[in-house]
């Protein structure tokens, strides 16, 4: 059986801007049917999502797994959303 061997590069991380997370987290608003009293959640979610590289068009599901600790049940059950949503 082959080794895996580490990556030379390091993987890119990317560091969205305010501009980018202020549309996102206006769309997360938008997608949550404007529900009030959400703002630093939509940002921070939004900034999550553009650093794990989550389309708006995949955001379907609210706070994502990587905004929860492994096997919580809201983890597990986006995990499922997201997959679900990939499919269609």
């Amino acid at each position: 059986m082959k080794k895996k061997t580490a990556s030379p590069h390091p993987p890119v991380v990317h560091h969205p801007g305010e501009d980018e997370i202020r549309d996102y987290a206006h769309h997360l608003y938008v997608q949550s049917g404007n529900l009030a009293g959400r703002d630093t959640d939509n940002w921070l979610e939004a900034e999550a999502c553009l650093r794990s590289n989550i389309p708006k068009h995949r955001s379907h599901a609210r706070l994502h797994h990587h905004l929860n600790p492994p096997g919580d049940a809201a983890s597990i059950a986006c995990a499922a959303l997201d997959i679900k949503n990939l499919a269609t």
